[in-house]
C-alpha cells in the first residue's frame, strides 16, 4: 500500500493536497471546507472464513479510495474542526466506485502490474473532478438541489436536518424552514421522531413538530 500511495503523492501535492500516512487534506474556499481521500486497506478475514461472492467477499490484498468533506455548519453529528481530517471525520463521503460508469464497489489488487496506472487515472478522471464540486456552500447546496443527498454524498435519510443547518448558518431561514416542513411530513420510525423533535426545539422550529400530521 505505501508505494502506491507514494506513487500517487506527487500528483496529489501538486493539486494543494498534504499527505499523512494514506490521507490527503486539502482546505480550500473562504467557508473552511477540507476535501479528503483516503487509501484503505481490506480487511484479513480469520482462517475458516468463507468468501460469498457479492455479499462477503474476501478483500485481503486489495484496497479503495474514500474520498470525504468536512462541512464546518454541519454539526448535528459533534463533528469538531480539528487540524487533520480522516474518512469518519467527514459529512460528506463517497466511496471512489460510486463515481464510475458501473457505479460499484472498486478495490484494487496491490499485486496486479497495472493497478498503479488506473488507481492514478481514476483519482485524476473522477475523485479530484467530484472533491472540486464542494469549495464552499453555494457549490453544496446546487450539488442538494440538482441531485438530493445520493449527488452530495449525504447518503443517510436525516440528511435534510444537515442541509437545513447550513441554510441556517448562512441565515437562510426560510428556505431552512421549507427543507424541514416537507421533511417532518415524511414518516419516520419512532426513535428517528424523537430526534427530529428534539432537533427542531433546538432550533426554534417547534411549530413544525406537528406538520406531519
Amino acid at each position: 500500500m505505501a508505494a502506491i500511495v507514494a506513487s500517487i503523492a506527487p500528483s496529489m501535492k501538486a493539486a494543494g493536497f498534504r499527505k499523512r500516512r494514506h490521507t490527503f487534506n486539502r482546505r480550500v474556499g473562504d467557508d473552511g471546507f477540507v476535501q479528503m481521500l483516503n487509501f484503505q486497506m481490506g480487511a484479513f478475514d480469520p482462517p475458516g472464513t468463507v468468501e460469498i461472492p457479492g455479499l462477503r467477499p474476501n478483500l485481503y490484498g486489495r484496497f479503495t479510495v474514500n474520498l470525504g468533506v468536512f462541512v464546518p455548519a454541519i454539526q448535528r453529528g459533534g463533528l469538531a474542526e480539528r487540524d487533520w481530517y480522516s474518512d469518519y471525520h467527514c459529512q460528506v463521503r463517497k466511496r471512489i466506485g460510486e463515481l464510475l460508469d458501473e457505479q460499484a464497489d472498486v478495490w484494487w489488487r496491490l499485486d496486479h502490474p497495472d493497478t498503479e496506472a488506473d488507481v492514478a487515472a481514476t483519482i485524476r478522471d473522477h475523485g479530484l473532478p467530484w472533491l472540486a464540486r464542494f469549495e464552499n456552500y453555494v457549490g453544496l447546496l446546487d450539488l442538494w438541489g440538482s441531485g438530493g443527498g445520493a449527488a452530495v454524498g449525504l447518503n443517510y435519510p436525516a440528511a435534510p436536518l444537515d442541509i437545513a443547518d447550513v441554510l441556517l448558518h448562512l441565515g437562510r431561514k426560510s428556505d431552512a424552514e421549507a427543507v424541514l416542513r416537507d421533511y417532518v411530513g415524511k414518516e419516520h420510525v419512532v426513535g428517528h421522531a424523537d430526534v427530529v423533535r428534539t432537533y427542531l426545539l433546538d432550533r426554534g422550529f417547534g411549530d413544525l413538530i406537528d406538520a406531519g400530521g
